[in-house]
């Protein structure tokens, strides 16, 4: 069972109006289970396997609706994107959330996975 909800990635990914109708669930699906795989059993409090299960759910979502560490801003019909400079990374840490679930796992399960070779990366134009 997730231990984040939707409202709470779409709070922290900063999404407004229109694109806060976004389904962040499959994003929640996907941090759950690393989280549940790799940190349950690892003497982390339930709370901070919550917050890294936010970070990574923001983490995904992040990359698959907007493409990087960007910020999309929709205010009616007019939109602003602000892009935060190069990608610091593949993986994990191709985005802030990554890096924060990161931080937030002094296991260093998350690092680890993050230290691994990306096999392939998918871009949609």
């Amino acid at each position: 069972m997730a231990r984040v909800v939707p409202q709470q990635v779409v709070q922290i990914l900063g999404f407004s109006g229109n694109d806060a109708d976004v389904d962040v669930r499959p994003f929640i699906d996907v941090a759950n289970t690393i989280v549940t795989e790799e940190l349950q059993g690892k003497e982390l409090s339930s709370q901070r396997m919550k917050l890294v299960e936010l970070y990574l759910a923001a983490h995904f979502a992040q990359l698959s609706i907007v493409g990087g560490d960007r910020r999309l801003v929709k205010i009616g019909d007019a939109t602003e994107m602000y892009d935060f400079g190069e990608v610091s990374g593949e993986g994990l840490s191709a985005t802030r959330f990554g890096r924060q679930a990161i931080a937030l796992d002094t296991t260093g399960s998350l690092g680890t996975m993050a230290a691994r070779p990306v096999k392939a990366v998918f871009r949609v134009v």
